[in-house]
């Protein structure tokens, strides 16, 4: 497949053959822009099979790569099959897919040199690192191009700046949901557990140590989904004994990393009741009973022992920030020596890990045991309370006295998490719309707390430079 764009005349008297597609992992990043611009433009004049509906859900077999097309109302799915944006990202996603695996089938990344003096390309491969970069370098153009207008002062700011910003305040965001999660363990006077879980050696293509058993059909992404399924039976586990993950048993924080190979591994930031500690570690073993499938770090106190916050923050730096690494000392830089050795993430990898992470689609951070209230947390602290007098004892004067602003404001929230959400007296206004496919679809446009409506505020809006 040729790299250089040709024009829409020539496209158009093109006829594709879906039959003579390349093999998905070999298309480069123009070549998906091309073939995306192509396939819209076939689905758009040829007719094709009537989308199948299986319940709410319609849905079509494309024939292009195993890729389905789905939505909630049929002539979604057309609009969707005629649009360039839906398959830039499906075959995006496709190809880093078949790639991913392509490289784990033949050992590519991780594992020993193949000879002497042959760099490993650890967590990632160079075309993987390669294409995150260009991937994030035409993003940053694309933004460069728009700029936010305040329409009352007319001042004006670049997009893209906005959104590099944006980037480095949210490890800020992580880290402090990590520390209000811990200033509601310590107030429960709760004791903290860091848990590493790994996949048995058939989920790892390129090992550092030991046989190489890999199993080819349970692809790149087996390890995550190996993981997932456990945790849900540890979890299943303990609701059956009657330690259910809440804020009255245990809750925390996970997050995922790769190995030297790209498999993954899980990390669990566990705060739990001193009573219940016993029973979260014998779920654990029973569900990773190998020999280093779960390893449990307890939490230390006193003086000079690192917070669990402190302890997350770095696998948080390790999948978020993009500043450069600085070792504060040499034991910080042996440290990262020693995760190398262990087969975990390092800090100075960091750049290759991001890529693996963002090629691989998996999220990475997620809270359990208590509501995920993040969102209505940031629109509360984006309101003008200033200049707002509520009336004494109503949610209204709640909400400006304990949560907006404050730094305690999260716990507070998760104390009342009931007081929160769809049905309560503080939640998020939502409007009917319709997505860009003409599918239903709620759009947030304010939040309400107890009688008193937020809108959004319209006093900026987006033009181009």
């Amino acid at each position: 497949m040729q790299n250089s764009q040709p024009s829409s005349q020539q496209i158009a008297q093109l006829t594709l053959d879906l039959s003579c597609l390349p093999a998905p992992y070999s298309l480069s990043r123009a070549d998906v822009l091309y073939l995306a611009s192509r396939l819209a433009m076939h689905f758009s004049k040829q007719s094709y099979a009537k989308p199948t509906r299986k319940g709410s859900i319609y849905f079509l077999n494309t024939k292009v790569y195993g890729i389905t097309a789905r939505s909630n109302t049929e002539s979604a799915i057309h609009k969707r099959l005629a649009c360039k944006k839906f398959w830039k990202r499906s075959l995006e996603k496709k190809v880093n897919e078949e790639r991913l695996n392509y490289e784990a089938r033949n050992s590519i990344v991780g594992g020993h040199p193949k000879t002497p003096g042959e760099p490993v390309q650890n967590y990632c491969s160079n075309e993987t690192l390669n294409r995150e970069q260009i991937k994030r370098k035409d993003n940053e153009e694309k933004l460069s191009r728009y700029k936010v207008v305040n329409t009352t002062t007319k001042a004006e700011e670049n997009l893209l700046s906005i959104a590099l910003s944006n980037e480095k305040n949210r490890i800020n965001e992580l880290y402090f949901t990590a520390k209000s999660l811990e200033k509601l363990a310590t107030e429960k006077k709760y004791k903290w557990m860091f848990v590493t879980l790994t996949a048995p050696p058939k989920y790892h293509p390129n090992p550092i140590k030991g046989r190489r058993s890999y199993d080819p059909s349970v692809g790149i992404k087996g390890s995550h989904e190996y993981i997932k399924l456990r945790w849900v039976q540890i979890r299943s586990i303990l609701n059956e004994r009657g330690v259910k993950a809440s804020p009255e048993h245990y809750f925390g924080f996970r997050t995922v990393e790769p190995h030297k190979d790209g498999s993954i591994h899980w990390h669990l930031l566990i705060f739990a009741n001193k009573n219940i500690q016993k029973s979260l570690t014998d779920a654990i073993f029973e569900k990773f009973p190998a020999k280093n499938s779960a390893e449990i770090v307890f939490g230390k106190e006193g003086d000079g022992s690192a917070s669990a916050a402190t302890y997350l923050y770095k696998y948080i730096a390790k999948s978020v920030s993009r500043e450069k690494i600085k070792y504060d000392t040499t034991t910080e830089s042996a440290k990262d020596n020693m995760r190398e050795e262990k087969d975990l993430a390092s800090l100075r990898s960091k750049d290759r890990v991001q890529a693996a992470l963002k090629s691989l689609g998996i999220r990475q951070y997620q809270i359990f045991g208590v509501c995920n209230l993040t969102t209505i947390f940031k629109k509360i602290n984006r309101l003008n309370l200033d200049t707002v007098t509520p009336s004494q004892g109503s949610m209204l004067e709640f909400v400006k006295s304990y949560i907006w602003r404050n730094t305690d404001g999260y716990v507070n929230m998760m104390k009342n998490a009931d007081m929160f959400g769809s049905g309560t007296e503080i939640g998020l206004i939502k409007i009917a719309t319709q997505s860009s496919y003409g599918e239903p679809k709620k759009k947030v446009v304010g939040i309400r707390i107890g009688t008193t409506d937020f809108l959004n505020d319209k006093t900026y809006r987006i033009v181009k430079s």
